[in-house]
């Protein structure tokens, strides 16, 4: 029973050192947009990030930051490829 809590311990600090690095990230990609670029391209990754979270109550951790890193990289693209076309 004790390797049980001590598994459980090191998965839910695991889940929170992961999250934290996903928020960093994502914190650092919105902080370098400008404001002029952040038009359609924000809208678009905020719907993203408010839709990432189903397959996150449904799949998990991994889910979550599968579903996270899509939205970082479809923001990443706009921002470098749609913002410039417009």
């Amino acid at each position: 029973m004790n390797t049980v809590n001590r598994s459980f311990g090191h998965r839910v600090i695991a889940a929170v050192l992961i999250v934290g690095l996903v928020w960093l990230t994502a914190g650092a990609a919105l902080a370098a947009a400008d404001d002029a670029e952040r038009g359609i391209c924000m809208e678009a990754l905020r719907r993203c990030l408010g839709e990432a979270i189903i397959p996150g109550l449904l799949g998990g951790i991994p889910a979550l930051i599968t579903a996270l890193g899509f939205c970082l990289v479809g923001y990443d693209f706009c921002l470098r490829y749609i913002d410039e076309a417009i």
